[in-house]
């Protein structure tokens, strides 16, 4: 985003360099509660700004941070027994029914599913090994 610096100059109708870390953290609300964007978009903009003050203009003690709210937790959808047994049951084969059961049990996600081999599984601990799952992470998982 290096138009960061431009855009704070727009907003404030001033130079950049003239403003202060309070007129910044004022920029920064405005994205967040006015634009509507999100926070991981407005972290963009939070390093912009820092690698802009810190080490373009030099100064050491600028330091900004958007305001965060906490996302909300949602729980995930857990399927009632006889739901899971009809699924299981509209497997085309035993092949499909058999990747149907892993998949739930072990709570796999598509992609590590689809990276699975024989290998992969330890059948003294009846657990998984999953390799480069979600953020590149190993890990393992053992069925429920």
């Amino acid at each position: 985003m290096p138009e960061t610096p431009r855009l704070l100059a727009k907003f404030h109708d001033r130079r950049p360099d003239d403003l202060t870390d309070r007129e910044v953290q004022q920029f920064l609300v405005h994205l967040v509660e006015d634009q509507g964007l999100s926070w991981g978009t407005c972290n963009g903009y939070v390093h912009d700004l820092r690698f802009f003050y810190r080490v373009t203009l030099g100064r050491s003690d600028a330091d900004f941070s958007i305001p965060r709210a906490k996302e909300p937790a949602r729980l995930p959808i857990i399927l009632s027994l006889g739901e899971v047994k009809r699924l299981l049951d509209a497997a085309a084969n035993r092949r499909d029914q058999t990747l149907l059961m892993t998949t739930y049990s072990a709570g796999l996600r598509v992609s590590e599913v689809l990276k699975l081999k024989i290998g992969d599984i330890d059948r003294d601990r009846m657990c998984l090994r999953i390799e480069q799952g979600k953020r590149k992470k190993d890990r393992y998982c053992g069925f429920r």
